[in-house]
C-alpha cells in the first residue's frame, strides 16, 4: 500500500470516529452495559483522571504496550502522533510536536524531560530504556516548565514501572525468537515479605544479529545485545506511609555505530575517487568495521576499553517516599543515575580510514544526583495546591580522540569535563468557582549553573592552538502556566498558556573555548477538549494549538570542532491540530487512532550553519563545505505536516476449550522532514521522505491467562526509512531502521 494510501485511510479513521454518534451505532455493534472506567495518569504530579487533566497525553498501559509491540522507548514514536524518538551513538533525539533536540552532548540536554520512576534523566545517552515490567507510559504533550522544570518545552515522557505488592507471590517468565537471530528472554517475581513488605525482581536480555552489511567485508556489523535487570523494595508500615527503593542496572553493547554514505554525484568527496567501492543496497554501508578502524590507531594512544563497539552501561538508585498527613500528602523522590559509555565512529563513512571519532580512556562518563520534593493538598473544595522543589546536580566526564590519514598523523585527543547545578522551587494552585470550573495558576522559579572545562594533548593543542580551557555560566529563569477549564464530567473544555525553557550551556566535547549556548525558550497557547461518551466507551480528545519559541538550540556537524555543535537560531513558530480516539466498541474490539497536523516552522534563521556543495563555490570541487543560509520558512528537525497512527484490537473466546485469542495491529504514518536545519544545506540530504510502518500481533492465552503465546511481526510492508540523517563535508550519512522483524514467544504466569 503507497503511503498517500496510509495517510487516507489515517484521516478517514479519525474523520469517521470523531462523529462519535455514528460511531457508537456502527456495524460493529457493541455491548453499552460494559463501562470502559478510568484511566488514571500523574501528568499534574497527582493521581487523576486523564478526563479531568486538562492537558495533551497519550498514555499505555501495560496491556497496550504489549499489544502494540513496543519494545523499548524509542518504540514509542509510532504509537504518539508528534513524537520522535530516535538514536544517534546511543543518545536520545526526542521531538514532541516539532520541539526536540538533536544530540547536544555532555554540555547541555534534551528539550523533552524523560522521568523513570518520578526521578528525571538529565542526559540523552543511554535514556531509551527496555520495556521490562512497565506499569504504564504518559506522554505529555506541550511545554510543562510549571510541573516538570527546565528541559521540558517540548513536553515530557514518564515511564513507570510496576512497583512490588504485599497481595501475593507473582509473576510471569517468558521467551521468544524471531528471525535476525533473535532471542529475548523475561522474567519477573513479585514476593511478599508480609503485610508491609515485598520485594520484585525483574531482568531481561535481549539480542539479534545485525541487519546492515559492509561492502567491502560483506558482513552485518551491528549486532545488538543487551540485559537489564532491576530489584525494588517495598516497606508500607501503615496506610499513611510507603517507601520504595529500586536498583537497576542495564548493558547495551549496539555493534558497529553506522555511517550509510547516501550523497553521490559532486556532493558525495569519497563516491569520485578512484577505486571507490559504492554504497550497496539499502542496508549496505561503505564504511569500515570497528575492528579495521582500531588497527591504524597509534599504539599507546589509549583510546579505548573494549572492543570499540557503542556500548552504554546504566546504574541507577532511587528512592521514593510518600508520607500522607489527612488530606495533605508529601512525596520524596531521589535519584542517582551513572552512565559509561564507550563508542568508535566512522566519520568518514568509507572503506578507508581518513577519519574517526573515539571516545578515549574510559569513554564518557556520566554522574547525575536529583532530589524531588513537593507537597500536595485533596481538600475536596475551592481550593487545592501543589509545591516543591527540585535539585540537580550532573557531573560528565567526555574524553573525545579523533584520528586518521587526514589529520597527518596528528592523534588530537580533548578530555572534556561539564558540571552542572540547577535549583528550582514551583507551585500551583487549583480555583474551583461557580460549579464545574477550575483555574489553575502556577509557575517555576529555575537557577542553572554551568562549568565547562577541557584539557587538550600536545597533538590537540598543535592542531586547534588551544591547550585548555574553562568556562561558567549561569542562568534563572521563571516558567508560569495558567488554566481555565469547565468540566462537566463527560465533556472538559480547556484553553491553557504554558511557558517552557531549555537550559543554556556549552557545546562539550570540543577541543576550543566556545561560546556558551543561550537558553532556548517557548510560549504554547492551547485550546482542547476531551469528551467521554456511551457509557465510557468512547474517549475523544481535540487540541488546537500555537507554540512560539526563540533561542532554539539547534544542531550541526562541524568540520572545524570534529563534532555535533549546538547554535542559537532566532525564532520559530508553530501551529498545529491534533485528535485522539480511543473506542472500546464491544467487550472485545477496540479502537485507538491519534492524528496530528503542524506546521513548525524557522520565522527567523538568517545565519543557519549548514554544508554548502563545494562545487557552487569552486567548479568541480568535491564533497561539502562548512557555511551560512538562511532557512526562513523551512521546517524544524523531526517535524513531519502530517504524522498519525491507527490501531486495531480484538479478543475472542475459542469455543468451550476456555482458551481466548488476541489480534492486534498497527498503523503509523509519517510525512516528509527534515533531520537537520534547512535539511542539512542546499543539496537537501539531511531530509526523508515519510514512511508507513505497520505491527501485527496474534496471541492465544489459556484459561486465566496463565499461558500466553505470541507470534509478531514489525514493519510488515517492509518499509526503508533512517533513524537518522546528518550533512558531513563527505557528503551526508544516514542509519538504516529496522526491516522487517516477526517471531514468537510464549509466557508463563504464576
Amino acid at each position: 500500500m503507497s503511503s498517500s494510501r496510509y495517510k487516507a485511510a489515517l484521516l478517514l479513521a479519525a474523520s469517521f470516529c470523531a462523529t462519535a454518534p455514528a460511531c457508537a451505532q456502527s456495524a460493529f455493534g457493541g455491548d453499552a452495559g460494559s463501562t470502559g472506567g478510568d484511566i488514571i495518569v500523574t501528568a499534574q504530579r497527582r493521581a487523576e483522571s486523564q478526563q479531568d487533566v486538562p492537558i495533551s497525553i497519550s498514555q499505555f498501559s501495560q496491556n497496550q504496550l504489549t499489544e502494540l509491540s513496543i519494545d523499548d522507548a524509542t518504540d514509542l514514536q509510532f504509537v504518539s502522533a508528534g513524537l520522535s524518538f530516535q538514536q544517534e551513538s546511543g543518545a536520545s533525539q526526542i521531538v514532541l510536536r516539532g520541539v526536540g533536540t538533536g544530540y547536544s552532548g555532555p554540555g547541555l540536554e534534551g528539550s523533552v524531560a524523560l522521568y523513570l520512576d518520578g526521578a528525571y534523566l538529565s542526559q540523552q545517552i543511554g535514556a531509551a530504556d527496555e520495556m521490562l515490567d512497565v506499569k504504564q507510559i504518559q506522554v505529555l504533550k506541550g511545554p510543562q516548565g510549571a510541573l516538570y522544570g527546565r528541559n521540558a518545552t517540548g513536553g515530557a515522557i514518564l515511564i513507570d514501572t510496576n512497583d512490588p505488592s504485599t497481595d501475593k507471590v507473582s509473576g510471569h517468565v517468558k521467551a521468544g525468537y524471531g528471525n535476525l537471530d533473535a532471542f529475548e528472554s523475561e522474567a519477573v517475581v513479585n514476593l511478599p515479605f508480609s503485610d508491609t513488605a515485598a520485594i520484585r525482581l525483574a531482568g531481561a536480555y535481549r539480542r539479534r544479529d545485525g541487519y546492515v552489511r559492509t561492502v567491502s567485508a560483506g558482513r552485518a556489523i551491528n549486532p545488538y545485545d543487551a540485559y537489564t535487570l532491576r530489584g525494588k523494595i517495598l516497606w508500607a508500615p501503615s496506610d499513611d506511609f510507603s517507601a520504595v527503593l529500586k536498583v537497576e542496572y542495564s548493558d547495551r553493547d549496539y555493534g558497529n555505530t553506522l555511517r550509510k554514505e547516501i550523497a553521490s554525484g559532486l556532493t558525495c568527496l569519497y563516491c569520485n575517487t578512484p577505486g571507490a567501492i559504492g554504497s550497496g543496497g539499502f542496508y549496505q554501508t561503505n564504511q569500515n568495521t570497528t575492528a579495521e578502524n582500531m588497527a591504524v590507531i597509534p599504539a599507546g594512544s589509549g583510546y579505548l576499553q573494549g572492543n570499540g563497539n557503542l556500548i552504554s552501561k546504566v546504574l541507577t538508585g532511587n528512592l521514593r517516599i510518600q508520607y500522607d498527613i489527612g488530606k495533605i500528602s508529601i512525596k520524596s523522590t531521589t535519584g542517582y543515575r551513572r552512565v559509561l559509555q564507550h563508542v568508535l565512529n566512522d566519520s568518514d563513512a568509507t572503506p578507508q580510514t581518513i577519519l574517526m571519532s573515539i571516545y578515549a580512556n574510559d569513554g564518557g562518563d556520566y554522574r547525575a544526583f536529583n532530589e524531588d520534593l513537593q507537597i500536595s493538598s485533596d481538600l475536596g473544595g475551592a481550593f487545592d495546591f501543589i509545591a516543591g522543589g527540585q535539585y540537580q546536580k550532573d557531573n560528565n566526564r567526555f574524553p573525545l580522540g579523533v584520528a586518521g590519514s587526514s589529520l597527518g598523523g596528528l592523534v588530537p585527543i580533548t578530555d572534556s569535563r561539564d558540571k552542572a547545578t540547577a535549583i528550582s522551587i514551583f507551585a500551583e494552585i487549583y480555583f474551583r468557582f461557580l460549579e464545574k470550573a477550575t483555574l489553575t495558576v502556577g509557575g517555576r522559579y529555575t537557577h542553572d549553573r554551568r562549568l565547562h572545562f577541557f584539557a587538550n594533548n600536545a597533538d590537540a593543542a598543535l592542531a586547534f592552538q588551544e591547550a585548555s580551557g574553562r568556562s561558567q555560566v549561569q542562568n534563572d529563569s521563571f516558567t508560569p502556566r495558567v488554566v481555565l477549564a469547565y468540566n462537566t464530567g463527560a465533556a472538559n473544555f480547556y484553553a491553557s498558556y504554558n511557558k517552557g525553557i531549555k537550559a543554556g550551556g556549552f557545546n562539550s566535547p570540543g577541543f576550543n573555548t566556545t561560546k556558551p549556548v543561550r537558553p532556548e525558550t517557548i510560549e504554547a497557547y492551547e485550546i482542547g477538549a476531551k469528551f467521554v461518551l456511551f457509557d465510557r466507551h468512547l474517549r475523544f480528545s481535540l487540541a488546537a494549538f500555537h507554540y512560539d519559541w526563540k533561542n532554539l538550540q539547534v544542531g550541526f556537524i562541524d568540520a572545524g570542532s570534529g563534532g555535533i555543535t549546538q547554535q542559537n537560531a532566532a525564532a520559530a513558530k508553530n501551529d498545529g491540530v491534533e485528535a485522539s480516539i480511543d473506542w472500546n466498541v464491544t467487550g472485545g474490539l477496540s479502537l485507538k487512532a491519534n492524528v496530528l497536523y503542524q506546521n513548525a516552522r524557522f520565522t527567523s534563521f538568517p545565519n543557519a550553519a549548514v554544508f554548502i556543495p563545494a562545487y557552487l563555490l569552486t567548479p568541480g570541487a568535491l564533497g561539502q563545505v562548512n557555511g551560512s543560509e538562511d532557512i526562513r520558512g523551512f521546517k524544524t528537525p523531526n517535524a513531519p505536516k502530517f504524522a498519525g497512527n491507527v490501531s486495531l484490537s480484538y479478543g475472542f473466546d475459542l469455543g468451550a476449550s476456555g482458551w481466548t485469542t488476541d489480534l492486534s495491529t498497527n498503523v503509523a504514518y509519517k510525512s516528509s522532514y527534515d533531520m537537520a536545519p534547512g535539511a542539512g544545506g542546499p543539496a537537501r540530504l539531511a531530509r526523508d521522505d515519510g514512511y508507513a510502518l505497520m505491527t501485527a500481533r496474534v496471541a492465544f492465552n489459556s484459561p486465566g491467562d496463565r499461558t500466553v503465546i505470541e507470534f509478531w511481526a514489525d514493519n510488515i510492508t517492509r518499509a526503508k526509512y533512517y533513524n537518522n540523517i546528518v550533512a558531513t563535508t563527505f557528503g551526508a550519512y544516514a542509519e538504516a531502521a529496522l526491516p522487517r522483524t516477526y517471531g514468537v514467544s510464549i509466557t508463563q504466569r504464576f
